[in-house]
């Protein structure tokens, strides 16, 4: 008879006057079991053939288990453990392994995870749920399939195992499957992506959208697209190029290579990093730092714009701010009727200025220094006889300060020297001239070079202004193109004209 799945099955049973003897299979049918209860006249055991013999009845053959009928055939019937002993055991299957991909790294599977910081709070603008990886890094081992084994009932009927699958993952661009060492390697550096079944290296990243709260900080050693807008506060850090078709507010963009956006609105706050050249529609207040041009289509308001290259709006206004570039500037309006204060300075590297900046600032501190010790101690060091006259707590006092204004004075001379050898003319690229095609209004202050001049009156275009070397005024010039060089333009003022100063200066 066969009862309930969870019970075992009755395979065979034999009565005798002093016992009865009962043989029961699991449902999984890897053991047979052997029950003796007393009969009417309970006496001795059933013998091991007795045992044997109805176990073949029973078609059990695996796993016969003769120690164990022996200890049946020595028991008293009428003290046999209730819960039988075991008598036959089966094979049991092994079950198969699927093959499965197991990650070195954290993968982007698209689904947001953010960096909580130290006090418990979540910090929503920085995401930490995935891994940057570069070319030739190891991220993942696949584990190939291992099949199992069937296994036999007591019964000698086998018990069959499923095959194992294969995962389905596709290896997309980007990643190379070593099938020597089951290695998955990176062929290129990027954002791993392992969403649904597909395993790839990005070095583009792409939002379809905004940069805001659902997307967090961006940081990919490749190529950053941007369909939307990149809201306030957040940064986007793309090593190889930018790309953002909305607007860029109060945030921060960062690449080795070229920026392009529809425009800025940084709110004072803003800040683009670009290593090659900056494409814009307009910025407005926004602090740019470019090694190459920043070409811009409308407008430059109220910003901080340094490039090594040129700045170039050629069809728009730079209205408030400085701009400052190594290769020349071409704009259609300079400041407004408003009288904007607006810098325009070319012909110098900004990184360059930034290294006289930080010597100025060493030269100020020292001075500061200087005046403050010789305020107190004097300019001059007190002879030996004025010292040896003072208490010594006074004497050490004033030797200790002697000694550091001399450190102190010492420094500041290395320091002015340093900055008197600055060669502005070190880069034979760069080119003092900035050319306007329209209208230059008063209020407005032009550097090129050694010439730091405050336009006091308006002037209309097309003209191109270089420094006048003779006395450090300006050159008032017809529009030349950029990629002729002031000092070019200079050279044949000078060798050409008898007065050269006079005609075209202001």
């Amino acid at each position: 008879m066969t009862g309930p799945i969870d019970e075992p099955t009755l395979l065979a049973e034999k009565k005798t006057g002093g016992w009865l003897l009962r043989l029961l299979m699991t449902a999984d049918g890897l053991s047979c079991t052997a029950m003796v209860s007393p009969g009417p006249d309970p006496g001795t055991a059933p013998s091991p053939d007795e045992i044997l013999e109805l176990l073949a009845t029973a078609d059990v053959t695996e796993g016969i288990d003769r120690n164990a009928i022996e200890e049946i055939a020595a028991c008293d019937p009428t003290a046999f453990p209730p819960e039988g002993l075991e008598v036959a055991r089966g094979i049991p299957p092994v079950a198969p392994h699927d093959g499965y991909i197991d990650p070195l790294i954290r993968p982007d599977t698209g689904a947001a995870a953010y960096t909580v910081k130290a006090d418990g709070s979540v910090d929503f603008y920085n995401r930490s749920d995935y891994d940057i990886v570069t070319s030739g890094q190891e991220i993942a081992v696949y584990h190939p399939p291992r099949p199992g084994s069937p296994g036999v009932t007591v019964t000698g009927h086998a018990i069959p195992v499923l095959s194992p699958s294969n995962p389905k993952t596709t290896f997309n661009k980007g990643v190379r499957l070593n099938r020597e060492t089951n290695r998955i390697t990176a062929l290129t550096s990027g954002r791993v992506l392992f969403i649904g079944d597909a395993l790839s290296v990005e070095e583009e990243y792409v939002v379809n959208g905004d940069v805001n709260f659902a997307v967090g900080n961006i940081r990919n050693p490749g190529f950053v697209l941007v369909s939307g807008d990149v809201d306030d506060n957040f940064s986007v850090t793309g090593d190889r190029g930018i790309k953002v078709g909305g607007v860029v507010g109060a945030a921060t963009l960062k690449s080795d290579g070229d920026i392009t956006v529809s425009g800025v609105t940084g709110k004072g706050k803003g800040r683009i990093l670009c290593g090659g050249t900056l494409h814009a529609r307009f910025l407005s207040e926004v602090e740019v730092e470019c090694r190459g041009d920043v070409v811009v289509e409308t407008e430059i308001r109220a910003s901080k714009v340094r490039a090594s290259g040129r700045i170039l709006v050629v069809n728009g206004t730079v209205a408030g701010g400085e701009c400052i570039a190594g290769r020349g500037i071409e704009i259609k309006t300079a400041g407004s009727a408003m009288g904007v204060a607006t810098v325009l300075s070319s012909g110098t590297d900004y990184r360059m200025l930034k290294a006289l900046d930080g010597l100025k600032e060493k030269l100020r501190k020292l001075e500061k220094e200087i005046g403050l010790i010789e305020a107190a101690v004097g300019a001059e060091t007190p002879d030996e006889k004025a010292l040896a006259a003072m208490p010594s707590a006074r004497r050490e006092t004033i030797e200790k300060q002697f000694g550091k204004l001399t450190v102190s004075r010492t420094e500041a001379l290395l320091i002015r020297d340093e900055i008197s050898r600055t060669n502005f003319d070190f880069d034979p690229s760069a080119n003092a001239m900035i050319n306007v095609r329209g209208e230059l209004f008063e209020g407005t202050v032009v550097n090129l070079w050694h010439a730091d001049i405050l336009i006091t009156e308006a002037r209309r275009g097309p003209v191109s202004i270089i420094e006048n070397t003779l006395n450090g005024s300006l050159r008032f010039l017809p529009l030349e193109p950029l990629t002729k060089n002031a000092r070019t333009l200079e050279a044949a003022i000078l060798a050409s004209s008898p007065d050269p100063s006079s005609p075209t200066s202001f």
